[in-house]
């Protein structure tokens, strides 16, 4: 039997999603590449349209993040070796803006089952990359 999974857009901030992200991470993540609620919460309460959740019924089972950031965090980004999410704060972020050029923060998370396809590792898919594209939004 096949399994049925969705893909749901953020559009407001909901605790509750925030929290199950949060779970997610800590089922795939090491402790010190978590998410830290305050700090999500933040960024998720300033671009609210940021995530794409990947649900199983009415379970997360994993999400693309996604916000665009400013020019100096991107430039911090590119001269470090390591920055991790929670480095990034809300005053890091703007919103997105029709028709403008956005640099884009992304981070993608799954936790596997047997039944989810085309994941890359046994507990998780994990990245991040700092770049630039025309919005729509």
């Amino acid at each position: 039997m096949n399994e049925v999974y969705t893909v749901e857009a953020t559009k407001v901030y909901d605790e509750q999603v925030l929290r199950e992200v949060i779970k997610l991470d800590k089922m795939v993540y090491p402790e010190n590449l978590q998410g830290v609620f305050d700090a999500e919460k933040e960024r998720f309460m300033k671009v609210p349209e940021s995530f794409l959740l990947l649900k199983q019924g009415d379970t997360i089972v994993g999400y693309f993040c996604f916000f665009p950031i400013t020019r100096t965090i991107r430039r911090r980004m590119m001269n470090e070796d390591r920055l991790f999410d929670n480095d990034i704060t809300a005053a890091d972020m703007k919103p997105f803006k029709k028709w403008d050029s956005h640099t884009l923060f992304i981070i993608c998370s799954s936790y596997r089952s047997s039944s989810i396809p085309n994941t890359v590792a046994d507990r998780h898919a994990c990245f991040w990359t700092p770049f630039t594209t025309m919005s729509s939004i």
